[in-house]
């Protein structure tokens, strides 16, 4: 776990967010992000090289101070005390298809991802003796082959788009016992590794033209629904 103690904060509340792949792509980006603005930030990543990295980063350019960090099994998340966001960046395994490949994308991307889900609900809730205390969020990260599907991918693209029905059904039971909001947010171009940077090619692939760090993360052309989840409810008829 880092704090950060430097950067404007979003609000005058120092909020906890837990990221899953938070060493990595656009998951980095976004501890870097929280962490300058001066939260709480914890990180769960299975790539130590990339962990370590960022690690020291943290500490050396992002202003933060680091505490209880390494490599921990975490069995209980309600040892972070009060969450305000979990952030799952899901799926880290190839994407090809393989023998076995199947189960094993399914065990990751959504058996994996729906207990972490499950046994972060208790932390993510509202303090019933706090007045001030507000329920936390959810956000998924799948990736655009939850809509797309390239050679290969079958095992891939099915586990991505399980995450956007696991997400909307979570919105819903969530929602109505907790006020507990879950969103996807769909990644197309992702930060890249610490040690490679975007080539001039990759950003005028792109209708905007750019695409870069964190901060750089755009949307053009779709369609954002406003709708307080009405629009994913099923509804009978009387």
């Amino acid at each position: 776990m880092w704090h950060g103690s430097g950067g404007t904060r979003l609000s005058s509340k120092s909020f906890t967010i837990f990221l899953t792949g938070g060493a990595r792509c656009t998951c980095r980006g976004i501890t870097r992000h929280f962490l300058t603005a001066g939260h709480r930030v914890f990180v769960l990543d299975a790539n130590i090289i990339e962990l370590t990295n960022t690690s020291a980063i943290a500490e050396t350019q992002w202003g933060t101070t680091p505490a209880n960090f390494g490599c921990r099994r975490i069995q209980r998340p309600g040892v972070m005390g009060k969450l305000d966001m979990l952030i799952n960046n899901v799926i880290r395994v190839p994407h090809i298809w393989g023998e076995g490949n199947w189960d094993e994308k399914g065990a990751v991307g959504l058996t994996a991802l729906f207990l972490l889900l499950c046994l972060c609900v208790a932390p993510l809730k509202a303090n019933p003796d706090d007045s001030s205390s507000r329920p936390g969020c959810i956000i998924n990260i799948p990736s655009t082959r939850a809509t797309q599907a390239e050679l290969n991918h079958e095992a891939h693209s099915t586990v991505e788009a399980g995450i956007l029905g696991l997400t909307q059904s979570m919105a819903i039971s969530l929602g109505h016992r907790h006020k507990i909001h879950v969103e996807n947010e769909l990644e197309a171009t992702k930060e890249k590794k610490w040690e490679e940077v975007l080539a001039k090619e990759d950003m005028e692939w792109h209708s905007a033209r750019r695409a870069d760090k964190m901060e750089d993360i755009f949307v053009t052309g779709q369609e954002i629904m406003v709708g307080g989840g009405v629009s994913r409810k099923i509804v009978y008829p009387e």
